[in-house]
This record gives C-alpha cells, sequence and structure tokens, in this order.
C-alpha cells in the first residue's frame, strides 16, 4: 500500500505529466443499477426508512457539457462517486426483512435478497440476529480510475469515509448510534454480495439491538446480479 501511496503522490512534475485533455462522453456510469423486476421502496414511502434515505441523497441535478452532472449529499472526488451502500434490515415494522441496495438517483430501496434466520450477522462477526440496519459500504474503483488512474484509491476510501459519515450523521439526527465494525472477512462478504473484481467492500457499520435469536451462517451468494 505505500508503494501505492508513493506512486500517485502529486508533485509538480507529475501533475504537468498528468494534465491533458478528459473525453467525458466516455465517463463510467456513476450509479449500479439493479433489474426493474426486483421489488423496491421509494424514498418518502415510509418513515422507518428515512434515516437510511438521508445518508444517501440526490441534492441537485443539472448538465454539464452535454452530460447530466448529479450531486449527492456525500461530497466525491471529481464528483465521480465510485462508492455504493447497501443495507440489511431487519425487525422494522413495515419493511419485508432483506438485504437492500440504496439506489439514490432513482429514490428507491432495491430488494436483493429476502433474509429470515439468515442474514449478514455472521459474515461480520455477529452471533444473533440484529434488529435493525448493517450496512455496507463498497467501492467502485473504476470510476474514479478513469480520471485519476493510481491515485484512485486515494479517493476510493476517502469518499467511503465521507458515506460512513453521512450514515454516522442521519442516524444521530434520529436518535440512533452507529457502530463501526472491523472484525470481519472483507472476502467473504464480497463475494456473498455479489460483487465482482470491479467493487470491494470498504466498510461495515451496524445500527439496532442484538437479539437472543440465533442466525445461520451464510455460505452462498444471492444469484441477482446489476444490469
Amino acid at each position: 500500500m505505500n508503494e501505492v501511496y508513493e506512486e500517485s503522490s502529486l508533485t509538480p512534475l507529475r501533475v504537468a505529466q498528468l494534465s491533458g485533455y478528459r473525453d467525458w462522453s466516455s465517463q463510467p456510469l456513476m450509479f449500479k443499477h439493479y433489474p426493474n423486476f426486483l421489488y423496491r421502496y421509494q424514498y418518502g414511502e415510509n418513515p422507518s426508512l428515512r434515516p437510511i434515505e438521508l445518508c444517501r441523497i440526490v441534492t441537485s441535478t443539472h448538465n454539464s457539457a452535454n452530460q447530466p452532472y448529479i450531486q449527492l449529499n456525500t461530497p466525491s472526488a471529481g464528483n465521480l462517486h465510485p462508492v455504493e451502500l447497501y443495507v440489511q434490515i431487519r425487525g422494522i415494522k413495515g419493511i419485508i426483512s432483506g438485504i437492500y441496495h440504496v439506489n439514490a438517483k432513482e429514490g428507491t430501496f432495491v430488494l436483493l435478497k429476502e433474509i429470515e434466520a439468515d442474514g449478514l450477522e455472521s459474515l461480520v462477526g455477529i452471533q444473533k440476529r440484529m434488529n435493525g440496519f448493517i450496512f455496507v459500504v463498497s467501492c467502485v474503483a473504476f470510476r474514479a480510475e478513469w480520471k485519476y488512474a493510481k491515485r484512485a484509491v486515494r479517493y476510493c476510501y476517502l469518499d467511503a469515509g465521507h458515506q460512513v459519515g453521512a450514515v454516522g450523521a442521519s442516524l444521530k439526527l434520529h436518535g440512533q448510534e452507529m457502530t463501526i465494525l472491523s472484525d470481519f472477512d472483507a472476502q467473504t462478504l464480497q463475494r456473498f454480495m455479489g460483487f465482482g473484481a470491479d467493487e470491494f467492500v470498504s466498510a461495515v457499520m451496524t445500527c439496532g439491538e442484538i437479539s437472543t435469536k440465533s442466525v445461520e451462517f451464510e455460505t452462498k451468494s444471492y444469484a441477482c446480479l446489476p444490469e
């Protein structure tokens, strides 16, 4: 990692060498999209989801160089947004317990997998079912690499930190507390989430209460992949 940081440090000479024309028409898509047939909740549909909505929401949309320019409430280097947010919801009245993708562009929570005795708990070091939220922040590095090359790794983790901060701030605003987890197998979680080589887990947070009910260990990833 130190080699990556040394190679991606900015000096006057390196900045001069990197300067050049950028074809914005070739920019990768900024948002992940899952098939439309999947069940989803709309933002504003259920008050219980409001704390998650404010974690990742579009604040402005306009055109720049004939391309859509969408800004979120999470700062992002170059406004490239190489971050995705997922959340497991369990035991919330009126909400199907399951793992969701938070689609800020469309303002929806996309249900990727329903859960009962299973869930993310067994993959993040929690031995019992957790009533509440388990957040997974991922980075899609190529969105930033398109512009920043090797330096993108710095911005991916910076943007992931902004997303973690937004989750914590929203929960705090709603009288809830967030816990950041570190004792988990990121590669196993990554495989379960169905991430390919272009997406990796960068943070996991929880909010809720651990119950007395046991949780089954997850061994297979869910089948639904993004379009």
